[in-house]
């Protein structure tokens, strides 16, 4: 199994180590100095998104900063799912905000830049966005480019073909 687990186990798999991942997409919005930080989620969590939130509320509860619910919000991991999430984020008042998203997926990325662009925001200088995955042809693409979470998609084709083949 690749990027998933079995239900009943007894089989091989390989999962990427999310709940770091979430850790290190938080950190870096840490460092930049935010202190709102949203965790922009999927609607139809796998496993993964239980661990990615998990390695961001360690994060912010290591730095002292209070979990706000309001800021755990969840859409299609879609561009237009990653908008419409982003949307309800952006629409809080000023002082319940956030100034960094941490988004599921980089698709969603794409929606949270543009619903800041339809705002008259600037990223990064009024808001960051970590995004995760490193899709190709999407994070590169973002002006400004997006922050992302590299998974290693080929270590783990490769662990899998070498099972199989095994």
């Amino acid at each position: 199994f690749l990027d998933c687990r079995p239900v009943h186990g007894g089989f091989p798999s390989v999962v990427p180590a999310d709940r770091e991942g979430g850790y290190a997409a938080a950190r870096v919005l840490i460092e930049a100095g935010h202190r709102r930080i949203a965790y922009l989620d999927t609607v139809d969590p796998p496993i993964a998104s239980g661990l990615r939130e998990e390695g961001y509320v360690q994060a912010l509860t290591e730095a002292g900063i209070a979990i706000d619910p309001a800021l755990h919000v969840r859409g299609e991991t879609t561009a237009f799912g990653g908008r419409e999430a982003a949307d309800r984020l952006l629409d809080l008042p000023d002082d319940q905000r956030p100034t960094g998203i941490f988004c599921f997926n980089d698709r969603m990325a794409v929606g949270v830049y543009l619903a800041a662009h339809a705002r008259g925001l600037r990223i990064p200088d009024d808001l960051s966005v970590v995004g995760y995955d490193d899709q190709l042809l999407v994070a590169a693409e973002q002006d400004p480019p997006l922050t992302t979470v590299a998974l290693p998609h080929y270590e783990m084709g490769r662990w899998a073909m070498e099972v199989a083949l095994g």
